[in-house]
Order: C-alpha cells, then structure tokens, then sequence
C-alpha cells in the first residue's frame, strides 16, 4: 500500500512506492522488489523519476518553501533543485501533490490554504 502515492519511472519500468513507513522503494513491473533506494529518506516523497532512469525528484518536507531535491538513486548524492512556495502565502500550510515532468522542466503543485475572517462587532446588547 502506497497512502503517500507512488510514481511510474519514464520508461514505465519501475514503479516509486513511498509505503506507510520507511523511505520510498522501487518495484519492476517484472517483479522484482522492492529495493532501497540510495540517498532517499524517510521523510522524503516521491514527485517523479529524471527520465535518466538513475534519479528521482523528492520532496524533502511539506514546509514552506517546499524543497524538491534530486537524488541519484545509485549513489545517494542529494542536489537541491528548486524551492517550492506560492506567491501569495498567506493561509498556505502545505505544499503537495507535486508532479515534475521528467526532463524537469516544467512543474506543477497544489497547496492547502486556511484563512481567517476576523470581526469586530461593537454595540451589542
């Protein structure tokens, strides 16, 4: 079960499941799996696969601004790539739901937004 999502590799080989516990782990559509996947984190999330094959874009923390970071999967190096954070941020208390093409350049987001509505009413009896 994958309740953090998972994301197809670019060539529709490997499958990036990000399970209920522990890091993010790769399956082949042969069958073979799940392996540990270098440099990824327990807090890290999967957005998608480089079309490379050998790295995985990953959100490093629902913070703001979020960090997606590109992790070469074979030997765990970690390169920030972009900080994520919306224009207006008032109310915004996530980033999610990241998807990065897999030539990386383009990218597309959602944010949850909370706001507030204050009032002041005077006179009342």
């Amino acid at each position: 079960m994958a309740p953090a999502g998972h994301r197809v590799s670019a060539d529709g080989r490997h499958v990036y499941v990000k399970p209920a516990t522990g890091p993010t782990v790769e399956f082949g559509i042969d069958g073979d799996g799940p392996r540990p996947l270098a440099g990824v984190l327990p807090t890290d999330f999967p957005v998608g696969p480089d079309r490379d094959g050998r790295h995985l874009f990953v959100q490093a923390a629902l913070t703001l601004p979020s960090p997606i970071i590109r992790i070469d999967t074979d030997t765990g190096e970690r390169t920030p790539w972009l900080q994520i954070a919306p224009r207006d941020p008032a109310g915004v208390f996530v980033v999610d739901r990241v998807r990065i093409t897999p030539d990386g350049a383009a990218y597309a987001y959602s944010i949850r937004r909370q706001l507030s509505r204050l009032m002041l009413m005077e006179g009342l009896q």
